[in-house]
């Protein structure tokens, strides 16, 4: 399942960076092909995909390094051109993604990707449940002693 109503997403490969949901990346463009990508971007549906560099990979073909195929999917929440031709952008981070097929024809990558559901990590559901289990046996403490005031 393609992400609705985007055909393609530009993807933008960093080694040491990955965009998470609920969080925002601040990005200097300024390689051309990604000036022209961003300039796409900008005229489209405001997304990028942040794919992390394989740190074992190898360049293919076309002197391209191995990267992710579980990405992370933003939109341009900020957007600043400097007199140079170069740009600060801040991406937002909206979902993760996999790749399910690469697209040909850019100087830059581009995907069709599905998007991937959250899933919490193991800690915060631990600790939703420790709350909630605390929350029942304050509940039956102060229902069976009296107010919280009575208890001090």
């Amino acid at each position: 399942m393609t992400r609705a109503g985007y055909p393609a997403i530009p993807v933008f490969p960093l080694p040491g960076v990955v965009l998470f949901p609920r969080v925002v990346l601040p990005l200097h463009i300024f390689e051309p092909r990604y000036r022209a990508m961003l300039a796409e971007v900008l005229d489209g549906h405001g997304m990028i995909a942040m794919a992390l560099v394989e740190p074992m990979g190898e360049p293919d073909d076309e002197r391209r390094w191995a990267i992710s195929t579980v990405l992370g999917v933003g939109k341009v929440a900020t957007y600043k051109k400097n007199e140079d031709g170069t740009s600060d952008v801040v991406l937002s981070g909206e979902s993760r993604a996999r790749v399910e097929d690469w697209l040909e024809g850019k100087p830059y990558r581009t995907a069709r990707v599905s998007t991937l559901a959250d899933v919490k990590p193991r800690s915060l559901v631990v600790r939703d449940r420790l709350k909630q289990e605390l929350g029942r046996h304050l509940s039956s403490i102060l229902s069976n002693h009296g107010s919280r005031e009575e208890l001090e």
